[in-house]
């Protein structure tokens, strides 16, 4: 019996890179990083650690057989630093010895001399030094300049977004192999498994069939290992083929919280224009993104954020600009949401600006302005859809918010200390990667002689339940048990040039592969037992493993059965299926096209409980209603929305990264960056509708991995009414995370001691 992944994920029986076995002779690496966040680097003294108990060798940019360069959009990432240090933890060199602990003493052992420059640690800074990766991108719509002269409500002001840290459970770790002929096998965890095989051959000048990557599972990775996973992969790699010994590299959670990526800070600045009755008519806005030291996937994810500037809002004049920029913390990378979090905050808050400046409820002008079939985005496409009218309609009737939002007014006038509010986020999401080449999968299906199944996929394992998603499109082909399903580890020489497991679509393109896949094999079986029952193929069924002519209903053969006597028949037990999401295409010249596979959507009330003598809040309810489509397991899908919320509201209330002057990451510890726990996680209830069939997704399934994540975001607003409930003012400052600290600021604005917000 095959169980189910979260079964053994609970039971503490799910072996992750760490836990496997170590093999004889096996290397532990540890890295020597940068300790300067703005440099150059002048010489490595390795003498004093290879003299140090157990150190076999010190690894650096010299000792590198191929090419040490390792961007995957833009080529500026070495894997080892040659001469520039531009973060707080580049890798400069790895040092190989027979323990852990002796490793990294002989890491501490290696002296770097470099020159300190100045460090660039802000997107506004950076902007105007002229740090910046790219073209500034600008998608547009209508006319913005003309309403903006005549229109008779403008709204103006900045808002920053802030980093934010993915914290999975399982930092990052990679086991390298090295075999004869000169190949490698590596286990990492990492989303990107094709990713890692392209560039550990390039780094080690090998073709890509001399390496095999293998990715167990992921102990969480919300983005965080799609592109960053790949540096410490690539150096156990390195060093195993260096030493031709085994060599295993795991970051500790403080290397790991120091050394890595973020969410990527925004900073924007919006005009916002509505009519007489809150119809809006423009929206102007300029992001700039802090990239961090390299590209990354900034380029991609900025991108995204211009695709989603107007969120879940039919406005017919839109003018976004938006431009990387290059600073000194290490590169920011994906996070759940992909830009999207960034660019949908801008507008609420500008909403959320224009409501007060009218004195009209926000929830008024958001619920006139949803977005209606019809209405045609900046971008070029349609809205097909009443979806999200759907869901507006349907959470406001069943959480009965107009009485909701009367009682908290009500209760308000009279409460002295504790203040209430309730705020609601609307949601359109677009799902496919838009770089339109990634929205391809392979599956490989194979039937053992036993009657039991086999599936190799394209996607990673990271606690999303994709592994039990694709059983379960297996079990209802075939009409099994879907304990006769198993699916192996994600594997680059089972499926070759995989898309990394992101964008939320790893079980749409793997689910539609795979289910074509299964459609095959069980035709063919059809077919075959069609022969053996004497009638035809037509009148053949399968149902809960078994095969029947369906006129006699008489003549049965097991399944079981019929799988052995096919393969004693010669008839092929095995199916690999191709599948790339169709009529996807963008023409970045004329910023239009088709991005995205469909849209989903869905919309979130939250209120919290404010007290306002120690500035302290509570998040009473999160109630949401979401487009998805027909659900393949509901409760995985239960589970991603409510790990999604408590992320968001993570996100917009206590997580806080901080940095010193220096670039030196303050915030590195459990002890010092906060995240929700079960006692801060509220009340949650979901309704899932389905608007129509989504010939993209396997079975008419939508997906549900990161758009939980932006229902979130109403907390903050519901946390700055409640504090506008005391203070009687209606002026904010657009800034996440709105902490603790923050509400007590501006609860009490006499012991306001934050700077004012630099303008762009």
């Amino acid at each position: 019996m095959t169980e189910r992944e979260s079964y053994r994920h609970v039971t503490g029986r799910s072996q992750y890179v760490d836990d496997l076995p170590v093999p004889e002779h096996c290397l532990f690496a540890a890295v020597v990083s940068s300790p300067i966040a703005n440099g150059t680097l002048l010489a490595i003294d390795s003498q004093q650690a290879k003299l140090q108990p157990g150190v076999v060798s010190v690894i650096s940019a010299i000792d590198i057989p191929g090419d040490n360069q390792i961007g995957e959009i833009v080529p500026d990432e070495q894997l080892l630093a040659e001469k520039q240090l531009r973060f707080i933890g580049k890798p400069v060199a790895l040092v190989l010895a027979e323990t852990p602990s002796q490793a990294r003493h002989g890491a501490s052992c290696v002296t770097l001399s470099y020159e300190v420059t100045e460090p660039i640690l802000d997107a506004r800074t950076a902007y105007r030094a002229g740090s910046t990766f790219g073209e500034p991108r600008c998608f547009q719509k209508g006319d913005t300049a003309s309403v903006f002269k005549d229109a008779p409500w403008i709204v103006e002001g900045d808002v920053d977004t802030h980093a934010q840290e993915h914290l999975y459970f399982e930092t990052q770790a990679a086991l390298a192999i090295p075999s004869d002929d000169n190949r490698i096998k590596l286990f990492c965890a990492s989303q990107s498994p094709s990713a890692v095989q392209k560039f550990t051959a390039r780094v080690l000048g090998l073709a890509m069939n001399a390496v095999e990557v293998e990715v167990p599972r992921l102990g969480g990775a919300f983005g965080g290992k799609e592109e960053q996973a790949k540096p410490w992969a690539l150096m156990a790699a390195l060093g195993a083929h260096i030493s031709r010994r085994p060599v295993k590299l795991v970051l500790n959670r403080q290397e790991d919280m120091r050394w890595t990526g973020k969410r990527h800070p925004y900073s924007a600045h919006y005009r916002l224009a509505a009519d007489k009755q809150g119809h809006l008519l423009a929206y102007e806005v300029r992001f700039l993104q802090d990239g961090g030291a390299v590209a990354d996937l900034s380029t991609a994810i900025l991108e995204r954020t211009l695709f989603h500037a107007t969120n879940a809002y039919a406005i017919p004049n839109v003018t976004v600009n938006a431009l990387s920029c290059r600073t000194h913390h290490p590169s920011n990378t994906a996070f759940r949401g992909f830009g999207a979090p960034q660019a949908i905050f801008a507008l609420e808050s500008a909403i959320d600006h224009l409501a007060h400046t009218m004195k009209m409820h926000r929830w008024k002008i958001q619920h006139k302005n949803l977005l209606t079939p019809g209405y045609t985005f900046d971008y070029g496409m349609t809205v097909k859809t009443d979806a999200l009218q759907q869901c507006w309609q349907r959470l406001w009737d069943d959480k009965c918010l107009a009485q909701r939002f009367s009682d908290i007014e009500t209760e308000n006038k009279t409460a002295a200390r504790y203040k209430k509010a309730l705020a609601l986020t609307p949601l359109c999401f677009g799902i496919s990667f838009t770089a339109t080449h990634l929205n391809q999968a392979s599956v490989n299906v194979n039937i053992y002689t036993d009657g039991s199944i086999g599936l190799a996929i394209s996607a990673v394992e990271m606690g999303q339940g994709v592994t039990e998603k694709m059983r379960v499109i297996a079990a209802r082909v075939f009409t099994l048990s879907i304990d006769k399903i198993r699916v192996d580890y994600t594997n680059s020489s089972k499926t070759a040039n995989m898309p990394p497991t992101a964008a939320s679509v790893g079980g749409d393109l793997s689910g539609m592969a795979l289910m074509h896949a299964c459609e095959n094999l069980k035709n063919r079986l059809l077919h075959f037992a069609a022969q053996r029952l004497n009638t035809s193929y037509e009148n053949t069924l399968l149902k809960e493993g078994v095969f029947t002519d369906a006129e006699t209903s008489t003549s049965l053969i097991a399944w079981d059965t019929l799988i052995n006597t096919a393969y004693l028949e010669r008839i092929s037990l095995s199916e690999q299926c191709f599948y790339a999401t169709p009529d996807l295409y963008f023409d970045r010249v004329k910023e239009q096209g088709k991005p995205f596979s469909y849209h989903v959507y869905g919309v979130s009330a939250i209120e919290c409980t404010l007290d306002s003598l120690l500035g302290v809040y509570k998040i009473d309810h999160i109630d949401v209603v979401y487009d998805l489509g027909e659900s393949l397991d509901p409760v995985i899908d239960q589970g991603q929305m409510e790990g999604g919320l408590v992320q968001g509201v993570g996100y917009a209330t206590m997580e806080e990264i901080a940095w010193d002057d220096n670039g030196t990451l303050l915030t590195d510890s459990f002890a010092t960056y906060k995240i929700p726990d079960l006692l801060h996680s509220p009340e949650i209830s979901v309704e899932f509708i389905s608007s129509k069939s989504n010939p993209n997704g396997p079975f008419s399934a939508k997906a549900i991995g990161e758009p939980p994540f932006l229902l979130g975001l109403g907390t903050y607003f519901a946390v700055t009414d409640a504090i506008r409930s005391y203070t009687g003012e209606a002026s904010i400052n657009y800034q996440l995370p709105i902490s603790p600290e923050r509400v007590l600021l501006a609860l009490y604005p006499d012991f306001q001691t934050e700077p004012a917000v630099d303008p762009l």
